[in-house]
C-alpha cells in the first residue's frame, strides 16, 4: 500500500472510516469503564497537517489494554483503522478505535520517514530571516549592534533557528515556529515603539530577538516535537540566558548595564500575573519589559487559536470548544 492510500488528518471528516498513518504525540493513562469491567484510554495523535484526539476502547481484559497502552510510546508511527467522529463533549473531531474491529499496528522504523510526520511552517524559512534581518538593520546601538552581527554571523544559528519549534502543544508547535515567532514579536514591537516613541527602540528590537533563544536548545524533532531533558530540567529561560551570555561576551566591552536590561528582557518575557487579572505583570522592571512581555503573549495567544481551528477544519459547525484555552470559538 502506497502512502497516497492514507488519508492524512486534514483530509478527515465526520463519519469517515479511514486507513491512516499517525504518529502519537501525547498519552493519557487508561480510565475504568463505569458500568462493565475493562479500560479505554486517549492519545494526541498527529501528523504533518495537523493532530486530533484518539480514543481506544477497550475490552473485558484489563491486562489486555494495559498492555497495549504500555507498549505504545511517544514518537510511536502508528498504522490504524478507525472512524472519525465528533467528541459530543467538546465537539471536536477525533478517532475511534474500538479492541477486535480495528486495526493499530506500530509501524517498524524502516517502514516510514520521520520527517514526514513532522508539521512544519508553511512560509519561507530564508524570507523569513531576511525580513527579520530588515527589521533589525536601522539598531543604532554600538554593541547590540555588533551582539545581533553576532548571531548572524553563526551559521549553524541561523540554520538551527529556521529549524526549531516554539512549542511541542501551544503556539507555532512545528518547525520553523519559533522563526516565525520571533519575526511576528519583533514585527508587533517595531510598532509599539512607533505609538510609544519614549521606549528604546534598540533594546526592545533586540530583545524581541533573543527572548526564546532557548528553545533552540529544548525540543528534540524525530517523529515527533518533544522536549529534551535540558529542556525540562532548566526550561528555556535558562537556556536562553547561557546563549546570550555567550555572544555578549564576544563583544568588546558590552555595557554592564546593557547586559542586565537585556537579560531581563529575556527571563521576564513570561512574567506573572497578581491574583487580579487586570492587574500589571508582576516582575517587569522596565518599560521595555512590559512591551515585549505583551507581544509575546499577544501572538502566542493568537497563533494557539488560529492552530486550534485549523485542526478543526473538517468540522462544519459555526461553534467549537476548545478544551486546552477552556471557552467557545465561533468559527465562520
Amino acid at each position: 500500500m502506497s502512502d497516497s492510500d492514507f488519508l492524512n488528518i486534514s483530509q478527515m471528516k465526520d463519519g469517515d472510516l479511514v486507513k491512516t498513518r499517525l504518529v502519537v504525540r501525547g498519552k493519557t493513562p487508561p480510565r475504568n469503564y463505569k458500568h462493565k469491567p475493562g479500560r479505554y484510554f486517549f492519545l494526541t495523535v498527529g501528523d504533518s497537517s495537523g493532530q486530533m484526539q484518539l480514543k481506544y476502547w477497550g475490552g473485558l481484559l484489563e491486562e489486555k489494554t494495559m498492555k497495549l497502552f504500555n507498549e505504545l510510546k511517544v514518537g510511536n508511527v502508528l498504522e490504524l483503522e478507525g472512524e472519525v467522529a465528533i467528541d459530543k463533549f467538546d465537539n471536536t473531531l477525533g478517532l475511534t478505535l474500538t479492541e477486535g474491529t480495528s486495526l493499530l499496528k506500530i509501524m517498524n522504523k524502516l517502514e516510514f520517514n520521520g520527517n514526514d510526520f513532522l508539521p512544519r511552517t508553511i512560509c519561507d524559512t530564508k524570507a523569513m530571516v531576511d525580513n527579520l534581518k530588515d527589521l533589525l538593520v536601522d539598531v543604532e546601538n554600538q554593541y547590540l549592534r555588533a551582539l545581533l552581527e553576532s548571531f548572524w554571523m553563526d551559521i549553524q544559528f541561523v540554520e538551527e533557528l529556521q529549524r526549531s519549534p516554539a512549542s511541542v502543544m501551544h503556539h507555532h508547535n512545528h518547525m520553523g515556529g519559533l522563526l516565525e515567532h520571533t519575526l511576528n514579536v519583533t514585527r508587533t514591537c517595531t510598532n509599539i515603539c512607533r505609538q510609544y516613541s519614549d521606549l528604546d527602540r534598540d533594546l526592545l528590537l533586540t530583545g524581541a530577538f533573543v527572548h526564546d533563544l532557548g528553545k533552540m536548545e529544548s525540543y528534540v524533532a524525530d517523529t515527533t516535537i518533544d522536549m529534551n531533558d535540558q529542556g525540562r530540567f532548566l526550561g528555556h529561560l535558562t537556556l536562553g540566558l547561557r546563549i546570550l551570555e555567550k555572544h555578549i561576551q564576544s563583544v568588546p566591552d558590552f555595557p554592564q548595564v546593557l547586559t542586565m536590561k537585556l537579560s531581563h528582557l529575556l527571563m521576564s518575557h513570561h512574567a506573572g500575573r497578581e491574583r487580579n487579572e487586570t492587574s500589571a505583570p508582576r516582575g517587569l522592571k522596565i518599560p521595555e519589559a512590559s512591551a515585549l512581555f505583551h507581544a509575546n503573549l499577544m501572538d502566542a495567544n493568537v497563533a494557539e487559536y488560529l492552530g486550534h481551528v485549523k485542526d478543526q477544519a473538517g468540522l462544519e459547525d459555526d461553534w467549537l470548544y476548545i478544551r486546552e484555552i477552556g471557552n467557545e470559538v465561533y468559527r465562520k
